[in-house]
């Protein structure tokens, strides 16, 4: 496919490459201290006023010569497209005549400095419309203020091969982008916080990198992305450096003085092994740049053969305003050698200081610092923040197991003290902070239970206090410790009653010799007392790595076999590996805790691994695993208060169906669902959560939710998905035909929350609440909490989404491709902060349905239907002859709600100012509407979800938003609802089960079962008249039915009769 692209991002692309290749520009009108001005977009100038000269920066657009800087006059053209990068060097081997591009396959190229370079056009694309700011570097220094210019075009020119780049006045949660363009082989340094990340500056000279930063907390994390050039070397720090000149240059040369450039004369003589920073200086008579130790000159005069004086230089950070406090003295303070000097760090009332960092080394929170006998050149940066407010959580041991544990806490400003006999703990933690708070046994004794604010937890060692805004209270009872595997048997198996196992993987050994090939009947291994199993060493278990192995075994069977650990079995995976299940079916596992799993810390492995680990092949998928009401927590802490992070919790490798629910996974690993090649997938009613490490194991990004499906189904109802790590994205879902997305809550993503790289055929989103998300993402383009391909049906209604993440100033909700038919009715879209810009960013719409919605966001006046300055229900580009396509016409005013009504759309919808208080969130509850606004604002009825978010009203009559005020109380487990409806995936014809169904062989058909019971487990039976049953989990069923005999022989027609059977996920399956 060609490379597709538009006249204006030529010509913007020119503007971006026009000084690496320019050759003809001139002079200033006074001469400028270079040969050359290719690749430079500024100059020194000489600049005489009233006598007094001075060297200035000249940018490049003033000077005389070939039509400027700009770009914009430069005839930028396409020449020529070839297929191949081959056929371009054959056709053009010495270059082309004049300026432009090349287009190669599906990629650009441009001739610079004697040969041809690849253009990143994709990057290009991601930034061509910032408003880039030229920042011209003071020598070897390029200094950003990320308030001023958070988006810095910078052009690294001249001799310097070492560039400095300092970035001040960021906070936590800033983010920017620079620009980098250079003429030669050059080379970048941070000095300021701690950088951590990679930055690819090509070695080649008319390169063009983009380097995108984050400062999350005391750290800026860089990622870049190359869009012209070759080779990458990383970038590293600059301090000080040796460098020694035998003789001092001589006469007068213009060197960097506090304001501007200016004349000094250098020392003559020799200057030897000086440890200074280095600044370049210019010889106009040589017309060569050199390295000279910067002590050695001054804004004017001679210049001492010895300095006897040092700068320390002291600046901060308070506040977008600078108001928060400040430093005595502040700026650069010139003190002589070997004296002292004493600054003071003062914060104003309602501030405090944060942290202060002397020659980058943090010093903490102090008040002031001394430097003493100073013989260099020194710096000083303070950070101030709003005084924090402190609560305590109170943690008390029963008296009879005091001294069987200790209590420890991590957080936001947490600190911890024990009383003197360690019968209690007092913890404190910042106000809307983070405390995790562990009980660490003494050896021989386990936590019995944890109350929290007096209310039961269970034998939990941890717990977690988010969004602190009160004082808490924990209680402790200790017992001795359970038994582990080794010492006793206590697992049985249903068909052998009387028989004990002390271990899974012995168990499912003897159950596979039992049943050679597949089993012939249903059979469950159930844990009949409290139990710890530990794997064992790699080097002299049959098991090696996994604590439990089941291979190449009851394939295509209709029986079943399941794990029931009774809410007593404990896996310790011992760093490595679960369970691994590899060519089986029909597998079920439930009611049990995994832990220590695929973290490497104490041992390496040769695969990946996960806590369960399930593999098939495109031949042969694997078919009908449930895992069930357990718990995941990968992380693993040694003797010394180390603590490694699990990379993979479960994976469902080349897997046709499978059913995550009622699971917790707090802690549970970088990727914690991931799966592929999925026809079917139900993930209900779990506690998802992962951890943001990509470093073990070979996890490249992190994300809640990976899974990819070929035309497959995702149901995904009553989860808590909370993506407070995630950086890059929470969850991606691709390649399924269906999604169906309700009752679940998402937030605290830090980057996008969803990404659909492909295309979807139906795609519900009902009954959701999304708030705090979009706070602290690594790319500054992963503003929206969807990004999705092309959708053909998109139906969302009564959800509530509260855009309250502080990242971006320009997020929305769902930014997609070309959209067949939205429904968009009865929502609650609420955006008080203002960093919305829109609620749907589409590229074209065919069909728009819209009813009862409510938009909260800030009004350029109190005219109810003009409350939204930046902010749009929809953002959709004109597309040219749209109309004779069948696309919708949104070339009004979309920022006024009464433009959308006057043509149909939006009916009873509102708006209301980013004031107005809508939901008990807004007086600091939770994101229901308030219950005095229910009948101000109705839902649709023909729109409305069936049952309320909480499952437990059967709506009669109901208002907007996620959570329903209304409805009649109703059981689940009363409903009698029965059958199916059915589509053909191949042609869309749909069918339920009031009639028969003929369908073509190896059509995919996909069905739902009608029943409305949660905690149940269908299993689908599809029995042919000849050949082999057909067995599937699931509410969602997605399969294809063939024609052929018990013998493998064709027959024309093959009824099959399709029995639903459903079992409680409690009862022994």
């Amino acid at each position: 496919m060609a490379l597709d692209i538009t006249q204006e991002e030529l010509r913007e692309l020119a503007i971006l490459v026009a000084p690496l290749i320019k050759s003809n520009a001139t002079d200033v009108g006074t001469t400028p201290f270079v040969d050359s001005l290719d690749g430079i977009s500024s100059l020194p100038a000489v600049h005489r006023v009233n006598g007094i000269t001075k060297i200035v920066r000249a940018a490049i657009s003033k000077l005389k010569g070939d039509k400027g800087d700009d770009g914009r006059a430069l005839e930028f053209i396409i020449i020529d497209s070839f297929d191949t990068y081959e056929e371009l060097v054959t056709a053009y081997p010495e270059g082309p005549e004049r300026n432009g591009f090349f287009k190669v396959g599906e990629s650009l190229y441009i001739w610079v400095n004697g040969k041809y370079e690849y253009l990143n056009f994709d990057v290009f694309r991601s930034f061509a419309k910032e408003q880039f700011v030229e920042i011209a570097p003071a020598g070897n220094d390029i200094i950003i203020t990320h308030t001023k210019t958070p988006y810095a075009k910078v052009t690294l020119s001249g001799n310097p091969e070492v560039f400095d780049i300092t970035i001040n006045n960021t906070k936590d949660g800033s983010v920017g982008k620079i620009l980098l363009s250079q003429t030669g082989n050059k080379r970048i340094y941070f000095t300021s916080f701690d950088v951590i990340g990679n930055v690819d500056l090509p070695t080649d000279a008319g390169s063009i990198i983009l380097i995108t930063y984050n400062r999350v907390g005391d750290k800026i994390y860089i990622h870049s992305d190359v869009v012209l050039g070759g080779s990458n070397p990383t970038f590293g720090k600059l301090r000080n450096v040796d460098q020694s000149v035998d003789t001092a240059p001589v006469g007068s040369f213009p060197v960097k003085g506090e304001e501007f450039w200016s004349y000094v004369t250098p020392v003559t003589g020799e200057i030897s092994d000086i440890k200074k920073m280095i600044v370049p200086v210019f010889n106009p008579e040589t017309k060569k740049w050199l390295f000279v130790p910067a002590g050695y000159f001054s804004s004017g005069g001679d210049i001492p053969a010895d300095p006897d004086f040092f700068t320390i230089s002291t600046s901060y950070w308070g506040g977008d305003d600078g108001t928060w406090g400040t430093i005595q003295p502040l700026g650069n303070t010139k003190v002589s050698k070997g004296s002292s000097l004493t600054v003071k760090i003062n914060a104003n009332e309602g501030y405090e200081v944060s942290r202060v960092n002397v020659d980058a080394t943090d010093q903490g929170a102090i008040a002031e610092y001394t430097f003493q006998n100073i013989q260099d050149n020194h710096t000083m940066y303070a950070w101030f923040r709003k005084e924090i407010i402190r609560y305590t959580i109170s943690v008390g041991i029963n008296p009879s197991n005091i001294r069987q544990c200790t209590v420890t806490a991590v957080g936001s400003g947490v600190t911890v003290t024990p009383n003197e006999d360690n019968s209690s703990y007092l913890i404190t933690v910042e106000q809307g902070g983070k405390a995790t708070v562990t009980i660490v046994p003494e050896e021989g004794y386990q936590v019995q239970q944890l109350n929290v604010d007096k209310a039961p937890q269970g034998s939990v060692s941890e717990y977690t206090f988010l969004d602190v805004q009160a004082d808490h209270t924990m209680y402790v009872w200790m017992e001795e410790a359970e038994i582990q595997s080794g010492d006793t048997d206590f697992l049985t198996r249903s068909d052998k009653p009387g028989v004990f196992y002390s271990g899974i993987g012995m168990c499912l050994a003897s159950l596979k010799e039992d049943y050679p090939g597949k089993l012939t009947r249903d059979v469950v291994i159930s844990c009949v007392k409290k139990a710890t199993e530990i794997r064992s060493s790699q080097y002299n278990s049959e098991f090696g790595i996994w604590t439990a192995k089941l291979e190449n075994w009851n394939k295509d069977s209709r029986y079943t076999l399941t794990i029931d650990g009774k809410n007593l079995y404990t896996i310790d995976c011992r760093w490595l590996g679960g369970f691994d299940i590899n060519g089986v079916d029909n597998i079920i596992i439930k009611n049990l805790t995994m832990r220590n799993y695929c973290n490497f810390s104490g041992q390496d492995a040769p695969e990946e691994l996960s806590a369960v680990m399930v593999r098939g092949s495109d031949d042969a998928k694997i078919k009908n695993i449930v895992v069930y009401n357990c718990t995941f927590d990968g992380y693993y802490e040694n003797d010394l208060g180390y603590r490694a992070f699990s990379c993979n919790c479960l994976r469902f490798k080349k897997t046709s169906n499978f059913i995550v629910d009622s699971c917790d996974f707090q802690k549970a690993g970088a990727v914690v669902i991931y799966t592929n090649g999925a026809e079917s997938v139900e993930i209900t009613r779990n506690n998802l959560q992962g951890d943001y490490y990509i470093e073990g194991g070979g996890v490249s990004h992190a994300y809640v939710l990976q899974l990819d499906s070929y035309n497959g189904v995702l149901k995904l109802h009553d989860n808590i998905i909370d993506g407070a790590t995630m950086i890059e994205y929470a969850c991606s879902f691709s390649g399924f035909d269906t999604i169906d997305m309700c009752r679940n809550t998402i937030k605290n993503t830090a980057g996008q929350v969803f990404t659909l790289p492909k295309p979807v055929t139906n795609f519900v989103i009902e009954s959701n609440v999304f708030y705090n998300n979009i706070t602290k993402g690594q790319y500054v383009y992963t503003r929206r909490i969807m990004g999705a391909a092309d959708i053909k049906n998109l139906d969302i209604r009564n959800n509530t989404v509260y855009f309250n993440g502080e990242f971006s100033t320009n997020q929305e909700f769902i930014s997609a491709g070309i959209v067949d038919k939205l429904t968009n009715c009865n929502n609650i879209y609420i955006n008080h902060l203002a960093n919305a810009h829109a609620v749907f960013v589409l590229t074209g719409l065919k069909e728009y349905i819209s009813y009862n919605n409510l938009y909260a966001s800030a009004f350029w006046d109190n005219k109810p239907e003009e409350r939204f300055v930046k902010f749009k229900i929809l953002d959709i580009p004109q597309i040219e002859g749209g109309a004779e396509d069948g696309y919708l016409d949104f070339s009004f005013e979309t920022r006024k709600l009464s433009e959308y009504q006057s043509r149909g759309y939006e009916t009873n919808s509102v708006a209301v100012s980013a004031t107005d208080k809508v939901l008990n969130a807004d007086n600091g509850g939770d994101y229901k509407l308030l219950a005095s606004l229910k009948d101000t604002y109705p839902a649709n009825m023909d729109y409305m979800s069936e049952f309320d978010r909480e499952y437990l009203k059967s709506v009669a009559r109901g208002n907007i938003g996620a959570y329903n005020l209304d409805g009649v109380v109703w059981d689940e487990s009363t409903d009698t609802s029965s059958g199916y409806e059915g589509t053909n995936i191949v042609d869309l014809v749909t069918f339920n089960n009031s009639a028969a169904y003929r369908v073509p062989t190896d059509d995919l058909l996909l069905l739902r079962i009608n029943s409305k019971k949660r905690g149940i487990l269908f299993k689908s039976t599809f029995t042919p008249e000849t050949g082999d049953a057909i067995m599937r989990f699931g509410q969602f069923v997605s399969v294809a039915l063939y024609c052929v005999s018990a013998d493998g022989m064709y027959v024309s027609d093959n009824p099959y009769t399709l029995t639903i059977e459903d079992n409680s996920y409690e009862s022994d399956l």
